[in-house]
């Protein structure tokens, strides 16, 4: 029987936050696809675990401990990826969810903190990426932001937390302009939306479903695709 080409073959990707649930089973798809993973995390003995899973997938996998949101961990998570498996073509990162609150509960310092921590590894490590995958011919950078797709293009308010609010917004518009300086290079830039799916029960379900996406978006399947947004949240929020 004819042996069944794998979507990702030959392709290396960076999986940014995988300890985490989401990052785990976007690792775990991307290698079941044939990608070389590096997995980068600050918690090592989880993201262990994630290299093991990639690996019993049918990748390969690298650990890397190290947090995004630092200038050296982020530039180091990238270079120790080229360093190894000699190339990047597929960054994957999610953006850390901000603390709750209104407007008028926001405290400078911890406005400061949380809107740092949702955002600076996002941009850090793009920073770093979009050099390496212009030296590999282009590449694929996915961008994961919790809350589906409406409430990041204003239908809907998310009044528990403005930075929540603020840093996917952010994040939405740091893709589509990252799509549209370097899709020229071959560079396509998009984000996943994981919203809310109902049951707990559910949840497992709603990270394949995500992984799927991205894996989407990480593939040729997608190659006319670029500053987009796909919701990934089982129709919540949507109405006529």
């Amino acid at each position: 029987m004819e042996e069944r080409v794998r979507r990702l073959s030959g392709r290396v990707a960076l999986v940014v936050g995988g300890a985490s649930d989401l990052g785990r089973a976007v690792a775990r798809r991307l290698a079941a696809e044939g990608a070389a993973v590096s997995v980068a995390d600050a918690r090592p003995q989880a993201a262990s675990e994630t290299c093991r899973l990639a690996e019993a997938a049918g990748g390969r996998a690298r650990l890397i401990r190290a947090a995004p949101a630092r200038l050296p961990d982020a530039a180091r998570m990238v270079a120790e990826t080229v360093d190894f498996f000699g190339r990047l073509d597929i960054l994957f990162a999610a953006v850390l969810p901000a603390g709750k609150g209104g407007v008028a509960d926001v405290e400078a310092e911890a406005w400061e903190q949380e809107v740092a921590a949702a955002l600076q590894g996002v941009v850090l490590v793009s920073k770093h990426a979009v050099p390496a995958m212009r030296r590999s011919g282009g590449g694929s950078v996915v961008f994961a932001v919790p809350g589906a797709e409406h409430r990041l293009l204003g239908e809907l308010a998310v009044p528990s937390s403005v930075g929540a609010a603020v840093a996917q917004g952010a994040v939405v518009g740091l893709a589509r302009s990252m799509a549209a300086a370097h899709g020229p290079e071959g560079i396509r830039v998009n984000c996943v939306c994981v919203g809310p799916t109902g049951a707990p029960s559910a949840a497992e379900k709603a990270l394949e479903a995500a992984a799927s996406a991205v894996l989407f978006l990480a593939s040729e399947e997608s190659s006319l695709v670029t500053g987009a947004v796909l919701s990934v949240g089982g129709g919540q929020g949507v109405s006529l």
